[in-house]
């Protein structure tokens, strides 16, 4: 196993029953207990209802209209948890009388959050089972996630478990040079995190990082699947 922070096994085991989201902490603070398990799996249950239901489109028609009636008809229209960080963006300085317009019935929620969020320093994240509207920085350095990424498909079959772990690391590498380099905590630059895990033959990316950064990860892990793939296609 290589690592470029120390991530417990007890929080690999909850990530087995679904992404935390919260920082990754020790064995001791984090038991991998049935319960612990269990609740990770339940939130993980919750977390895939609000996805769905931000996969799917929703008609929203704005003229001038402030912001807190924009979101609470997302949220009453949608059936969303939704939550507004009041803290986040009074410090920023965004008032939720803030008008805006918006016209559009055929985009899925998620594209419309972005095209109504974004201008204004805004964006979301699922926090604590809820959709959380917050800045676009507190998205990006305090409300971070973690996830695990099977990789094992990605790293070429070898004899040679140097071999493995060489390609593993340059896979990290990859990742960390090319999405959002200042984000990670490398000569502590930022505060994503990440590290690899080889048990075996399955070789798994544990990932604590923002939203944007994850959906980032997930894109680059599926492009390079398919490369892999298209020669045995091919034949």
């Amino acid at each position: 196993m290589f690592t470029r922070r120390f991530i417990a096994a007890g929080v690999l085991a909850l990530l087995a029953a679904g992404s935390l989201a919260a920082k990754p902490e020790t064995a001791d603070q984090v038991p991998a207990t049935p319960d612990t398990i269990a609740r990770a799996a339940e939130d993980r249950s919750r977390t895939t209802k609000i996805l769905e239901v931000l996969d799917r489109p929703l008609r929203i028609e704005f003229v001038e209209g402030p912001l807190s009636d924009v979101l609470n008809y997302i949220k009453q229209t949608a059936k969303l948890p939704l939550h507004v960080d009041r803290a986040s963006l009074e410090e920023a300085g965004i008032a939720l009388d803030t008008p805006l317009s918006f016209s559009e019935s055929e985009l899925p929620l998620r594209s419309s959050l972005a095209l109504l969020l974004e201008p204004i320093g805004l964006d979301w994240v699922i926090h604590h089972n809820a959709l959380l509207i917050t800045t676009s920085d507190a998205v990006e350095h305090r409300y971070l996630s973690t996830k695990a990424y099977d990789v094992s498909a990605l790293i070429e079959p070898s004899d040679d478990a140097d071999v493995q772990t060489a390609a593993l690391e340059a896979l990290v590498d990859t990742i960390e040079t090319t999405i959002a380099p200042r984000t990670w905590d490398i000569e502590e630059e930022g505060p994503g995190t990440i590290a690899g895990f080889e048990m075996g033959e399955v070789k798994t990316l544990v990932v604590h990082q923002s939203r944007v950064v994850h959906d980032q990860i997930e894109m680059l892990l599926d492009e390079l699947t398919r490369k892999r793939a298209r020669p045995a296609d091919a034949d």
